[in-house]
């Protein structure tokens, strides 16, 4: 039975790409639309008004698989609220205001960093602690489980059947940067890897994935406070491999963050493993190429130039204003979906098919790090 879907309308604008790619899988018997919900049935598109309109109170008792929740890209709220700033100062005093407002965050965060008295100290568990769950749909009631972002129908090869497929068994990424994060956000489903909104520089990256049960085993120890471009992270040990937690800003964030890392941490399946990684120059591939392939799980590896073994995304030398000679942020539109080129990779299947779990023998090597379109 294909999945039952009601498409919830967040905002009025229209996707043509995402209405077509709705009727081909709903045409195709990959998923059936129920109907069409939002705040006000204006926001619905003329094309969907045709199917029954369902209030968001209704549906939260209606018995369906999935919301498939379309809502403006957090890139368009962005730039509307930017749009709203400048309408109301001319761009010197915009600027001015914004390295201001910057100054000041910092000044005020390292304050209190001042006071933090758990340097070389173990982050202990805290397991009474109350993590809110975000959920697009939770104002009535209606868990992340059951949602499926818009932006999720638009990747490369989408197919609803891969999709519910790779849902129900889940997958944990392990990246070395935000790329695992940004996937999951892209994909709309369960964080089941603590490796999230961090960064680990590549000599420890491959220490850990080499070892990784002994690590996955020890206390997570705030070393010590990095400050990179008028902002500070802390450095967080694991072992004796370095964490950087680079969107933890406060003592206090930095407990509830650790607690995330601990529950994420037991959340891991290894069985849909998947490493992922780039190397940003050949230099870089011939240093660390032997590292990777002594790792016994499945590899995803981009590079900027072309490769037999990896997936080169060369939309990065043709943007080169855009990325500034920074390779990692070029993956990471990638995972986003907002790579400005075709990119040639399937996800969906490529998810499926690398960490299939081969007999044992096989599991150690690198038999194709990725699957091509």
């Amino acid at each position: 039975m294909p999945p039952k879907c009601i498409l919830f309308y967040k905002t009025a604008a229209a996707d043509e790409r995402l209405e077509a790619v709705l009727d081909r899988e709903s045409t195709a018997g990959r998923l059936e639309l129920l109907g069409v919900s939002a705040e006000e049935q204006s926001m619905v598109p003329p094309a969907r008004r045709a199917l029954p309109f369902f209030s968001p109170a209704a549906i939260s008792g209606m018995a369906f698989d999935y919301a498939v929740v379309i809502e403006a890209s957090a890139g368009e709220k962005r730039d509307r609220a930017r749009s709203r700033v400048k309408r109301l100062l001319p761009p010197f005093l915009l600027r001015l205001h914004y390295k201001i407002a910057a100054w000041r965050f910092t000044r005020k965060k390292r304050r209190l960093w001042q006071s933090f008295d758990g340097w070389g100290k173990p982050i202990e568990r805290q397991p009474n602690m109350v993590l809110p769950e975000r959920s697009p749909l939770g104002a009535w009631s209606i868990p992340v489980t059951k949602t499926i972002p818009a932006r999720t129908f638009l990747l490369p090869g989408f197919r609803m059947d891969e999709y519910a497929a790779l849902r129900m068994r889940g997958i944990t990424f392990l990246s070395d940067n935000c790329w695992g994060g940004l996937m999951y956000h892209t994909l709309g489903m369960e964080m089941t890897s603590p490796f999230i909104n961090m960064f680990v520089w590549t000599d420890d990256f491959i220490r850990l994935i080499n070892d990784l049960p002994y690590y996955l085993s020890q206390p997570l120890v705030p070393e010590r406070l990095r400050e990179r471009r008028g902002a500070a992270c802390p450095v967080v040990l694991l072992g004796d491999v370095r964490l950087h937690f680079n969107h933890v800003t406060t003592p206090d964030e930095l407990t509830a963050f650790a607690e995330k890392w601990y529950r994420r941490r037991d959340r891991m399946d290894m069985d849909t493993l998947l490493i992922e990684s780039c190397f940003d120059t050949p230099e870089n591939q011939a240093k660390y190429e032997s590292g990777f392939a002594a790792c016994p799980y499945p590899k995803l590896i981009f590079t900027p130039y072309p490769s037999e073994k990896y997936v080169c995304l060369s939309a990065f030398d043709e943007n080169a204003a855009r990325y500034k000679g920074d390779f990692s942020e070029c993956t990471r539109d990638c995972a986003k979906n907002d790579y400005p080129g075709e990119i040639p990779l399937d996800f969906l299947r490529t998810f499926l098919t690398r960490t299939a779990q081969p007999p044992k023998e096989e599991k150690k090597g690198t038999k194709g790090d990725f699957l091509l379109k």
